[in-house]
């Protein structure tokens, strides 16, 4: 996958700049080489939550992954939806405001 001129690769190196730990995940990606962060697995299932979850990229496995989400999402956490991922009304019982652009 070419992510030489990624917005989300822009992004992920703009978050990792600004915070203590940010994980990037990109289920297309195997290797992102020559950014300012190392990619994790697949966190759907790892037990891991985080306080905020972006969605950057449209990927196929993502909007399989969007009714997961609540495995990953702290309670009132917020999901960032900037590639239109969620449909109106799909976050439901989430428990976590939902930010759709």
């Amino acid at each position: 996958v070419d992510i030489r001129n990624s917005k989300a690769i822009t992004l992920a190196e703009e978050l990792v700049s600004q915070f203590d730990r940010v994980d990037v995940y990109d289920p297309q990606a195997n290797e992102i080489t020559g950014v300012g962060f190392e990619p994790i697995g697949n966190p759907f299932g790892s037990g891991t939550t985080y306080t905020v979850v972006v969605f950057a990229v449209a990927h196929r496995e993502f909007g399989e992954l969007v009714n997961r989400v609540h495995e990953i999402v702290a309670h009132d956490g917020v999901v960032i939806d900037a590639v239109g991922l969620f449909e109106s009304g799909q976050a439901g019982d989430l428990g976590a405001t939902v930010w759709s652009l």
